[in-house]
Order: structure tokens, then C-alpha cells, then sequence
């Protein structure tokens, strides 16, 4: 082994290896049992056997075992130093970076409150909404966290689940503990569930607290005008609308319920008026389109509703209950081919659409009879 160590001393890779190495087995290969040689040996001993001393050649299988590679240590971090760096990528809305910060943090601590609600938070506005909740789960069982029921209950929201959204705002127990923002939110998407679950009352309840917390919402009364509408308290909606429409008078959906709360009294001209209000601020407003057709009895009313019909479709032309709509006014103006065009489209877009077949076999039966 000396011998060894001093060839290694002179730089030969091999017996260095050697001289390193924790195992060594070294076995001659006779040359007379070529069968037992490894292809690469063979391709090896061809290429000596050009030497000029092949005859005096020896041929040895060596096999070193050489010792593991040492693991690089990871760097120490200050983990506290990390956890502000993390709640201020937080704050900043870095939900990438911070999710990765917040992950290291739960490796060295599962339990860790802070990183918990973190990366759940993180997690949440990047659209891991099922991988969030493993977060907020772990929080309410360990800490009995409020915010925690929150963020579970707005997932559950968002994925349209209103009963199971409920549920974990019914959990919070100190909704003081949640910030100003937080607390608005709750209230308000706690009614948004019940008003959908039917529970009226319960909803209006939600909505007052909301209002307390911040009194020029506009969303807040248009909720409470919608809600009034379910009830049939036209004048209680008519008031809400009214003051949402104060509040931010570029408002469709204030616009729009003030429509409906006149037409629940019928007062029939201001309901046609703010609906087309509604129409000027969002083209797209489905309720406010189908009211308006209802309106309109009178030819003098049909150039109206059907450019509010053109709009609609120039943004969304697969709506096949539009292009009916406006195929059924056109075939009572008499315009004929423009009426073919849309039945055609809405049947291409819905096959069997009832209204659009039944245009189609009037527009048939004119053309026979004309014929």
C-alpha cells in the first residue's frame, strides 16, 4: 500500500484511485478463457496484441471500490429572517416567490402557523384552491384559526358550493379577529350564499353588517336591491338601486334593478329607461336585454331592441337565444332574408333549439305559400 501511496504521489489517476479507494479486488484474466472476458476487455486486449511486447503482456480485472461522495451541507438560513421576507413578498402579491419561501419553511416546521396560512394564502390566489385547503384544514384543527374558516369558505364560494361555503363562515366565532377588509368580505359573501340558498333574511342581516363597515358600497345595495326584488319589496329596491346609482352612476346592475323595481309597480316608461341605461354601460346585459324585449309590444319599438341585439352578438355571437330573438323581430318587420340568416345561425349553434326551429318552418311555409 506504501508502494501505492507513492505512485499516487507522482499524479497517476490510477493509483490514485487506488490509493483512495475503500475496496480493492484485482483478478488475472487468462488469456487462454477469452469466453470469460467482458467485450470491452476483448476490444482492450485486440489492441495490445499489436504491441510489440504482446506476448510478455499480463491482462488483470481490477475493481475499485471507491468511498461515497460526501454531501454538501445546505446553507443555513435564518428562518426568522425568511418569514418576514416571505409576509413581505406576501403583502406584495409575489404569491410565486412567496409560495416557494413559505414551503421551505414548513420543512423545517409542519406546525408552523405563520407558513401555514402563507402558502395557503399563496396558493389560493394562484388558483390551487383544492391544495389550499390542506393548509386552512391543518390551521382550524391545530389553532382553531377564524381567518382559516374564512379563506375555506371563499374557496367553496368561488367553486359554486354555497352550503359548504356557509358551513365554515357559520364556523368563525370571533369575526373581530379578521382585518377590516376581511370582515367586509366575509359579510358580504356570506350573504351572496344565503341570498342563493334562499335564506332572505339571514342574507339581509349579512348585508347590514356589510354596510357598517363600509356605507358607499354600491355592490353592497345593489345585493340588497336584488334581494328586495326576491321579496317583491319593490319600493325597498327601487330605494337601494336608487342610492347604488348615486353611489357610482356608471353601475349597469343598479341600473338594471331600478328597471325591475319600476316595473314591479308599473311605471312601464322609467323601467324601459334605466334598462337602456344599463344597456349603455354593459351591451352584455343579459337581464336587462330579455326584460326589454318583453317591453316592447310596438313596431315603433323594435329599432331599439334590435340594436341592442346587434351589440350583444357582435361580442358574443354563439348565443343562440339572441340571434332568435332577433330573427323573431325581423320576421315580424317582414325582413325575411336577414331572418333566415339568424335562424340559420342559431340552429347551427343549437340544432334543436325550439324557437329557431319553428322560425324556420314558418319562414318555409311563407315561401311556399308566396310561391
Amino acid at each position: 500500500m506504501e508502494k501505492i501511496q507513492n505512485k499516487a504521489d507522482q499524479d497517476s489517476p490510477f493509483f490514485n484511485l487506488l490509493a483512495g479507494a475503500d475496496e480493492v479486488q484485482i483478478r488475472e484474466i487468462a488469456s487462454d478463457r477469452p469466453d470469460r472476458m467482458v467485450t470491452s476487455l476483448e476490444k482492450t486486449l485486440r489492441d495490445f496484441e499489436h504491441e510489440k511486447d504482446s506476448k510478455n503482456l499480463r491482462t488483470f480485472f481490477v475493481h475499485i471500490k471507491t468511498p461515497a461522495p460526501a454531501a454538501v451541507p445546505k446553507p443555513a438560513y435564518d428562518l426568522a429572517q425568511l418569514k418576514a421576507s416571505a409576509g413581505v413578498l406576501l403583502e406584495n402579491q409575489d404569491y410565486v416567490l412567496a409560495r416557494n419561501v413559505f414551503s421551505y419553511l414548513l420543512e423545517h416546521n409542519l406546525k408552523d402557523p405563520d407558513a401555514l396560512r402563507g402558502l395557503g394564502i399563496c396558493l389560493f390566489r394562484l388558483g390551487e384552491t383544492i391544495s389550499s385547503r390542506k393548509c386552512f384544514r391543518a390551521l382550524v384543527e391545530l389553532f382553531q384559526s377564524d381567518e382559516a374558516s374564512y379563506w375555506l369558505g371563499i374557496g367553496y364560494q368561488a367553486e359554486g358550493k354555497d352550503a359548504a361555503a356557509v358551513t365554515h363562515f357559520e364556523a368563525i366565532k370571533n369575526a373581530g379577529s379578521l382585518c377590516a377588509d376581511q370582515r367586509f368580505d366575509l359579510y358580504k359573501n356570506y350573504g351572496n350564499s344565503l341570498t342563493r340558498l334562499g335564506q332572505l333574511d339571514r342574507a339581509e342581516a349579512m348585508y347590514i353588517s356589510a354596510l357598517e363597515l363600509s356605507p358607499t358600497s354600491d355592490t353592497i345595495h345593489v345585493n340588497l336591491g336584488t334581494l328586495f326584488i326576491q321579496k317583491k319589496e319593490w319600493q325597498k329596491a327601487g330605494a337601494r338601486f336608487a342610492r347604488a346609482i348615486e353611489l357610482n352612476p356608471q353601475s349597469a346592475r343598479a341600473h338594471c334593478g331600478l328597471g325591475l323595481a319600476n316595473l314591479g309597480v308599473g311605471r312601464i316608461a322609467e323601467a324601459k329607461t334605466h334598462l337602456n341605461k344599463a344597456l349603455d354601460r354593459d351591451p352584455q346585459n343579459l337581464v336587462a336585454i330579455h326584460q326589454l324585449l318583453e317591453l316592447s309590444k310596438e313596431p315603433t319599438d323594435y329599432p331599439v331592441v334590435k340594436a341592442r341585439l346587434r351589440a350583444f352578438l357582435e361580442k358574443c355571437p354563439t348565443n343562440a337565444d339572441i340571434h332568435v330573438a332577433l330573427a323573431s323581430l325581423l320576421f315580424k318587420e317582414g325582413s325575411w332574408k336577414e331572418c333566415e340568416t339568424h335562424t340559420g345561425l342559431a340552429l347551427k349553434i343549437h340544432p334543436q333549439h325550439p324557437g329557431a326551429e319553428k322560425l324556420s318552418s314558418e319562414l318555409h311555409s311563407l315561401v311556399r305559400s308566396q310561391s
